[in-house]
């Protein structure tokens, strides 16, 4: 075996070590957005029944989470995430 294969060797290495690391980031991140869908239901419905009102409606969380692996030097990942809720609620007796 000559010193390039040895480099090449290493270099797999370290690229699967990297892949690893990237999939354990992933399943970190739907578990962090799994979190954030279920802490807004729990709000809105909190906000439901301590008004003792009735809700129509939809309530939506969204997490986009982007990571670009290619050339990626700096191990930059971005995270962006937003809440949207609408509800439409009666008293009773209206």
């Amino acid at each position: 075996m000559n010193i390039k294969d040895i480099d090449y060797q290493k270099e797999l290495v370290e690229s699967n070590q990297f892949l690893g690391a990237q999939s354990t980031m992933a399943h970190a991140f739907d578990e962090i957005e799994h979190q954030f869908r279920s802490l807004t239901g729990e709000i809105v419905g909190n906000i439901n029944a301590f008004s003792n009102v009735t809700a129509i409606g939809t309530n939506k969380a969204n997490v986009s989470v982007s990571s670009d692996v290619r050339g990626n030097t700096d191990n930059k990942v971005s995270i962006v995430y937003g809440t949207e809720t609408t509800a439409f609620a009666t008293t009773p007796g209206t």
